[in-house]
């Protein structure tokens, strides 16, 4: 008995688990034909572009696919989120990205690896290995380092591209230019959302889903009383737009 107690957890597929950053889990139903869809950022409810446009993605792949969202900054998730949860078969919030204090924290391929973290490349080997979705999507070029994931089976792995930073005008960037290509050329699929950042992945294969705005929500909007307006229309995550 002692020696079957053992063997056990021995043979178990996942036995490296980080209690410390285990995601938390919600399921709305079972996924059958799913699509995983990987965000570093804080999706629900959305706040932000980036945001919006993940969320409306996800809303329109769900008329089709059931979507399973992968969201990292799992700590600020609330409980407003869980009302977002509809358009997802199932949600996985993780925490634990490295905290980023380095000298190097601007670098564009440091950024990359940091936010491609080990933790979150494990959890999504396990949901892929266990949910078995037709395709990954993984937005945002912070993620790109994820395409390194191995899977079995591997589904195909596509990038959103929010904002590509390439500069080939700039010399100083050549090396991130590099590191950065290399990971986008690894992807069975890139999608772009201007025809501007289309044209810096040059003769790469690209899908162009262009950014957009929702009508129906300026239908809803009420004025304010006040005698001097100032309209604003931007993250308040962001530092300098709170600052302005």
């Amino acid at each position: 008995a002692l020696a079957a107690a053992r063997v056990r957890p021995w043979r178990a597929p996942y036995r490296e688990i980080d209690y410390a950053t285990m995601s938390r889990k919600s399921y709305r139903r079972s996924a059958r034909r799913a699509i995983v869809l990987v965000s570093p950022y804080v999706v629900l409810p959305p706040r932000h572009g980036a945001a919006k446009r993940t969320q409306r993605l996800a809303h329109e792949l769900a008329r089709e696919f059931d979507v399973i969202l992968l969201s990292d900054e799992g700590d600020l998730y609330d409980a407003a989120s869980e009302r977002c949860h509809d358009d997802f078969a199932s949600v996985h919030l993780l925490r634990g990205r490295p905290a980023d204090g380095s000298s190097h924290a601007h670098s564009r391929a440091h950024r990359i690896r940091n936010h491609s973290h080990r933790g979150l490349v494990s959890e999504l080997v396990r949901v892929v290995e266990v949910h078995r979705p037709v395709a990954v999507l993984v937005e945002h070029v912070e993620l790109a380092g994820l395409v390194t994931a191995r899977p079995v089976p591997r589904p195909p792995f596509v990038l959103t591209l929010q904002d590509v930073l390439l500069a080939p005008e700039d010399p100083a960037q050549a090396a991130a230019d590099r590191y950065e290509l290399a990971l986008i050329d690894r992807f069975d699929g890139r999608i772009v959302t201007s025809p501007e950042d289309q044209a810096l992945l040059g003769t790469r294969e690209s899908c162009l889903v262009e950014n957009g705005v929702d009508v129906e929500d300026g239908r809803r909007y009420t004025p304010s009383t006040g005698r001097r307006r100032i309209l604003f229309r931007g993250p308040f995550r962001s530092a300098p737009n709170w600052d302005a």
